[in-house]
C-alpha cells in the first residue's frame, strides 16, 4: 500500500506495529535481570524467571536495556481522539504542514468518485502515515463541512479515528524498581529498534521523518541523547536493523539504493552502510561524515545488522544472480559478514549446507554474548543455534506444531542459556521455556496474567497462581 493510499476505515484503529514478532524478553548484559513486555506493561524478572516488584504500567511495544543495565528504554503508545490532542504532539512545522495538506486533501475527497479503497489522499508521497492520520483528524474536527454528505456510511469511520502516539521513554532501574526518567521522543509514527550507544550517552532508533523536502522524507535512522537533546536524522530510506560500532563513534544500517514509492516490496536493492556520528571526544558531530557503503545487497524491510567487537559487520541478505526469472528467485535469506578492515572482506556466515527451516518472513538473528553463535527463528516457532566457527546447527525444540506462529523472538540470557517460546502441542497456549545444554525447562507456567497477556495466553482460570500478585509467584519444580 502506498503511504498516501490509505483506506479511511483502516485509520480507525490507528497505525500499529507490523506483523513481525518482537523480542518480548530482554536481559541486562550481566543476565541478572530481565524485562518482560506484555500488553499490560513492562515487568521485571530475575534470572530464574521470578517476577520482581519493578514495572511500568504502560501499553508497551518493545524495550531494550541500556548497556550498563541502569536504565530501560521503552517504546509505548497511547491513543488520542481530538485535533487538540494530536496537535500537541506535532512541531510547529508539522502542524502547519498538516493544515496545508488538509486544504489539498479535502477537495480531493469531495471530488472523488468510485471505490474508496483506491482513493489517494495526496498525489505525491511526501507525508508520513502518522501525519496523514492527523490530516483526517483536522478535517473531521476543524473543517467537516460537506464531509458527512460525501462520505455517507464512511463518515462514521472518520468520526472513530483515534491515532496512536508513539513514545520512547527512559526508565531508570533502582534495585528491583523502575522509575520514569525522561521522554526522549513523542510521535504519531512508530518508533522501532532503539539501541543505546556503548557508553549509554545516545540512543539510535528508526522512525518516519518529515522535513518538508520529498527527498528527505521517509523511514529514517535517528539519534537522540539519553539525558538531553532532540532527535536528529542520520539517514533516510533505511531498513529496521541498526547497530553501534564497538567504540560508539559510528552507526551501521541498511539503506535503499533508490527512493522507493512502494513500501510493501519484499526484496529491495540497497547497501550495508556505516556513518560517523560522534567525534573522538564522544560529542555528536554537527554534520555526519564518513558515510561508506560496505556491501551491496538485496534485503527485506526487517533486515538485521550486528557490529561485532572484532570489527566485522554481520547482516542479512539473499544471494542471487541477475538477470533472473521468478523461478530463479531465492527462497530464503542467509547471514553474511563484511570486515571493513579488509578490501575484499565479504564472506558468507551460514554454510551453504545449512538446512534448518528458516522463517523466510523474519530476517533476524541474535548473536550470543561471546559472539560465537547466532540464534535464528525458524518455521512454526522452532529456533536454531548456528555455531559460526564449526558450522554446526542445533534445533532447540524437540517438536513444534505446524499451525503455530512465532510468539516472541528468542533471546540469550548468557552464553549457555536461551529463552524462547515453545508452542508445543497447544499453539493457543504456549509457554516460555529455558533451553540449556540440550534440555528444556518451562518457566512461565505460574506467571500472572499481566506478564502473559497478549503473547503467551493466560494462567489457568481460577487457579491460585492466576490470582496471586507478582511478588507471591513461585515457579513449579523444573521439568527436564
Amino acid at each position: 500500500m502506498k503511504a498516501s493510499r490509505l483506506v479511511l476505515i483502516a485509520l480507525c484503529v490507528g497505525f500499529i506495529a507490523g506483523c513481525v514478532p518482537e523480542k518480548r524478553i530482554v536481559w541486562t548484559a550481566d543476565g541478572r535481570t530481565g524485562a518482560v513486555v506484555s500488553d499490560r506493561g513492562v515487568f521485571l524478572i530475575d534470572a530464574n524467571g521470578r517476577p520482581l516488584p519493578g514495572r511500568a504500567g504502560i501499553h508497551a511495544l518493545r524495550a531494550t536495556w541500556c548497556r550498563d543495565g541502569s536504565g530501560l528504554l521503552i517504546v509505548s503508545q497511547i491513543t488520542v481522539n481530538t485535533w487538540e490532542e494530536v496537535s500537541a504532539v506535532l512541531t510547529d512545522a508539522q502542524k502547519q504542514h498538516v493544515i496545508e495538506t488538509a486544504q489539498v486533501v479535502k477537495p480531493r475527497i469531495l471530488a472523488h468518485e468510485g471505490d474508496w479503497d483506491h482513493f489517494e489522499m495526496t498525489p505525491n508521497q511526501d507525508t508520513p502515515g502518522g501525519l496523514l492520520a492527523a490530516v483526517l483528524v483536522y478535517i473531521r474536527d476543524k473543517d467537516p463541512e460537506g464531509m458527512r454528505e460525501k462520505l455517507g456510511d464512511k463518515w462514521k469511520s472518520l468520526t472513530e479515528i483515534k491515532p496512536n502516539v508513539c513514545r520512547l521513554d527512559l526508565y531508570k532501574r533502582d534495585g528491583d524498581q523502575l522509575t520514569f526518567r525522561r521522554r526522549l521522543v513523542n510521535s504519531l509514527d512508530e518508533i522501532s529498534c532503539p539501541a543505546s550507544s556503548p557508553d549509554d550517552q545516545f540512543v539510535a532508533f528508526n522512525m518516519d521523518y518529515w522535513s518538508g523536502a520529498e527527498e528527505m522524507t521517509g523511514r529514517a535512522l535517528q539519534i537522540v541523547g539519553l539525558e538531553a537533546g532532540t532527535p536528529r536524522p542520520v539517514a533516510i530510506q533505511v531498513a529496521s536493523g541498526l547497530d553501534w560500532s564497538p567504540d560508539g563513534r559510528h552507526l551501521a544500517y541498511v539503506r535503499s539504493s533508490v527512493r522507493r514509492k512502494e513500501s510493501e516490496a519484499v526484496l529491495q536493492l540497497g547497501s550495508l552502510a556505516t556513518i560517523r556520528v560522534r567525534n573522538d571526544q564522544g560529542e555528536l558531530l554537527k554534520e555526519w561524515t564518513e558515510q561508506i557503503d560496505r556491501a551491496g545487497l538485496l534485503y527485506n524491510p526487517m533486515a538485521c545488522v550486528k557490529w561485532l567487537r572484532d570489527g566485522r559487520l554481520l547482516f542479512v541478505s539473499v544471494e542471487m544472480t541477475l538477470p533472473a526469472t521468478q523461478h530463479d528467485m531465492p527462497r530464503q535469506w542467509s547471514i553474511f559478514a563484511v570486515d571493513p578492515r579488509v578490501a575484499a572482506g565479504l564472506s558468507r556466515v551460514l554454510a551453504r549446507d545449512f538446512d534448518a527451516p528458516i522463517n523466510a518472513a523474519i530476517g533476524w538473528f541474535e548473536v550470543s554474548p561471546d559472539e560465537s553463535r547466532v540464534l535464528i527463528p525458524c518455521e512454526h516457532g522452532q529456533v536454531a543455534i548456528y555455531n559460526m566457527a564449526t558450522a554446526e546447527t542445533q534445533l532447540l525444540l524437540p517438536s513444534v506444531n505446524p499451525q503455530a506462529d512465532v510468539k516472541s523472538l528468542p533471546t540469550w540470557r548468557d552464553n549457555s542459556e536461551v529463552w524462547l517460546v515453545d508452542p508445543g502441542s497447544a499453539p493457543a497456549n504456549p509457554e516460555v521455556v529455558i533451553w540449556k545444554a540440550g534440555k528444556i525447562r518451562p518457566i512461565s507456567e505460574n506467571w500472572p496474567n499481566e506478564l502473559r497477556e497478549g503473547w503467551i495466553g493466560h494462567s489457568p482460570a481460577g487457579s491460585d497462581e492466576s490470582k496471586a500478585t507478582p511478588d507471591q509467584q513461585s515457579t513449579k519444580p523444573a521439568r527436564q
